[in-house]
């Protein structure tokens, strides 16, 4: 298949290699953007056999209280609330069948994103207890971390993902200067139309944020897409796209691979590939509409979905941000533009 979409990648990744610069394991944060693949790169990096990913959570922003240029530990109630409730990590009463339990008996497949439910419940117990004491952000982080690797003590590296703490590139860079950053991308259009099709979904879910329309989805997605551009080209992050992981699945994955300095054997590209396949995880053809997380995983459904006069004001929007990342007008997706630095 063409590479010609392939990322750009930084020049760190010629001399990156997989190691944590403290005693706890290195944090890979996928921070974006939203309804742009996060949740099946996060599969795809879970599945990676030195990896540990853990399911969605906002950690920097259960963690840390931003004000102005200060980073401070959030409020109690905050940190409980994201942390223990209102997450796909944990949420509902997780935590407190977590806690119940006295041992740990359970069966863990550590080549799928882990929650609070398949750590162990002593160690859950003492982290709960941590973070009703702590008084530092980046200590607390560095306790989850901790945490998630009690389930496997080998473990160098632990996956997070958020589809929306782009924000916080340069607060995960004053917590951990060796911090791997990654964003997924997608076209503005496509993500859009997903991401008002995925709030019908979870009006139950306790992470629901509400109903917009197109235009104002659209909208937070070129807000995102600024801030990504800016630290892409500063190389203060990694950036692909959806539709190169669709395309090329192997040369896209195998690059981030390289740049975060984890085997990246075809062997390793082709088992993550079968476990992380749409049509085996969903049951269904690519581009068939589904309840749930992996909803259509469709590419250019924008194409078909706006009408002549929403495309042009889609176009008009959206313009410098789509070409920023190599989409066209017409929906062709061109090379991603290199950094200028």
């Amino acid at each position: 298949m063409s590479r010609r979409g392939s990322p750009f990648v930084p020049p760190l990744a010629a001399t990156v290699h997989l190691e944590a610069s403290t005693d706890n394991p290195l944090p890979i944060c996928i921070v974006g953007q939203y309804k742009c693949g996060t949740s099946w790169l996060l599969a795809a990096l879970s599945a990676h056999p030195e990896l540990l990913g853990v399911r969605e959570l906002g950690l920097l922003q259960a963690c840390c209280d931003r004000g102005g240029e200060s980073v401070s530990l959030t409020e109690i109630e905050v940190r409980n609330r994201l942390l223990f409730q209102s997450s796909a990590w944990s949420h509902g009463n997780a935590l407190e069948r977590t806690l119940a339990r006295e041992d740990d008996s359970a069966e863990v497949d550590l080549r799928r994103p882990l929650s609070i439910a398949d750590l162990p419940p002593a160690e859950v117990r003492r982290f709960y207890r941590r973070c009703q004491a702590a008084s530092s952000p980046y200590a607390l982080m560095d306790d989850f971390l901790a945490l998630i690797r009690t389930r496997s003590p080998g473990t160098q590296a632990v996956v997070l993902k958020s589809a929306n703490q782009a924000g916080f590139v340069d607060v995960i860079h004053q917590w951990r200067p060796d911090a791997r950053v990654v964003v997924i991308t997608r076209d503005g259009r496509d993500a859009s139309i997903s991401a008002q099709q995925y709030k019908k979904l979870m009006e139950d879910m306790p992470w629901f944020g509400g109903h917009k329309p197109f235009q104002e989805l659209l909208r937070d997605w070129v807000s995102v897409a600024k801030i990504v551009d800016r630290h892409h080209r500063d190389s203060n992050l990694y950036l692909l796209r959806y539709e190169d992981l669709t395309n090329d699945f192997s040369a896209t994955l195998g690059a981030l691979l390289s740049w975060l300095g984890v085997r990246d054997d075809q062997s390793v590209l082709d088992d993550i590939e079968a476990l992380t396949d749409f049509e085996r995880v969903t049951g269904r053809p690519r581009g068939s509409e589904g309840v749930g997380v992996v909803r259509k995983g469709a590419v250019g459904e924008w194409q078909t979905s706006l009408s002549s006069r929403q495309k042009r004001a889609a176009w008009k929007l959206a313009k410098s941000r789509l070409e920023a990342f190599g989409y066209s007008e017409s929906g062709e997706v061109n090379p991603l533009p290199r950094p200028e630095n």
